[in-house]
């Protein structure tokens, strides 16, 4: 594991959530049963893998994580659409990995006549303003190419147009069932109820960010990567060096790099919490290190520097023996009056 793993506090205080499913009910009492049957720590981190599913249990899934922790944090290193990205709006803080992406939050609705297929509660309702968008554009072209090529009146060139463009566009009208349009139109408002209220708590949705996610893209699969989704929350990153780190693990990767039509929810603490006590201790083998380093920095210690006090007394040593071999040399050099007299009287 590399020095550069930064572990908070308040990671010690998660748990860690792997879940890889299409998002339906049994996912919610899956999730439900595994929180009420575990001693859970105050926050969570939840690496999150799926194709969306069904908006009502992903709203009680958020609900459950919010009844259960103080703050969520939502990993996303692949797949996350539809009724995940409805899960995501009730996450604290959204990490989104180099291959995350989130989906709009149209919701699916099943197809009539059909078996097992489903189509965007946005079909019907961009398929009439379409229409609409048609019918005025058809009746300005006829309104405009009569009045340059006949003299007749404004006011029945206006007439003609409009027969016309309504002749064009009667036979698109009766394909669309009235019902059908207001079912997609209930279907949508669920995403719309269903994602304020979730983020009434978390607050991480920016101004129009709830009406954009649900009626401003073109398609189901459109991507919203990290770039995009910072326009639309407040709190969005990269993963950090622990979560990295997590999914690195072989096993962990395999169970959440692609969506499983398979029911996963494991709690991974057992993995996360060893790469957390590994990282603490080379933190603090550094932080030990460049304490040292900090101590020594200029400085060559030399041997008698480990003696403490006991250098002081040799130096003093050191300079009452010089001091005495001074005084020494100077009393064997001094000349007596005795040895100068006799040469004076021989001279």
């Amino acid at each position: 594991m590399p020095n550069t793993v930064k572990i908070n506090q308040e990671d010690e205080f998660r748990d860690y959530w792997l879940i890889n499913s299409p998002i339906h009910r049994h996912l919610y009492e899956q999730i439900s049963y595994n929180l009420s049957n575990i001693k859970h720590r105050q926050n969570c981190t939840m690496f999150l893998t799926t194709y969306g599913g069904d908006p009502d249990a992903a709203f009680r899934i958020a609900r459950a994580l919010g009844h259960y922790y103080n703050e969520i944090r939502i990993v996303i290193p692949s797949y996350c659409k539809s009724a995940g990205t409805l899960i995501a709006i009730g996450a604290h803080h959204l990490a989104i990995g180099d291959m995350g992406e989130l989906g709009p939050l149209d919701v699916q609705v099943h197809k009539q006549d059909e078996y097992n297929e489903s189509g965007s509660g946005l079909d019907a309702i961009q398929a009439l303003e379409a229409c609409l968008e048609h019918a005025q554009r058809s009746f300005v072209n006829i309104l405009k190419a009569t009045k340059s090529h006949t003299n007749i009146s404004t006011r029945l060139a206006g007439d003609l147009a409009a027969k016309l463009a309504s002749g064009v566009l009667s036979s698109l009208y009766t394909q669309i069932d009235p019902n059908r349009v207001a079912e997609m139109q209930r279907a949508m408002s669920i995403a719309m109820h269903y994602g304020g209220r979730l983020n009434k708590k978390t607050g991480n949705l920016k101004g129009n960010a709830l009406i954009d996610l649900a009626t401003s893209y073109p398609s189901h699969g459109f991507v919203i990567d990290r770039k995009e989704a910072a326009s639309l929350f407040n709190r969005v990153s990269d993963l950090n060096m622990l979560e990295k780190n997590i999914l690195e693990v072989e096993e962990i990767w395999g169970k959440i790099s692609n969506p499983s039509g398979k029911c996963i929810v494991e709690n991974i603490n057992l993995v996360a919490d060893p790469i957390i006590h590994e990282a603490k201790l080379k933190n603090t083998e550094v932080k030990e290190n460049e304490q040292i380093d900090q101590s020594s920095n200029g400085k060559c210690i030399q041997p008698h520097d480990m003696l403490g006090g006991d250098r002081n007394e040799d130096d003093h040593s050191k300079q009452s023996v010089q001091r005495g071999n001074e005084t020494k040399s100077k009393r064997g050099t001094k000349t007596s009056r005795k040895d100068i007299e006799p040469e004076r009287e021989s001279v």
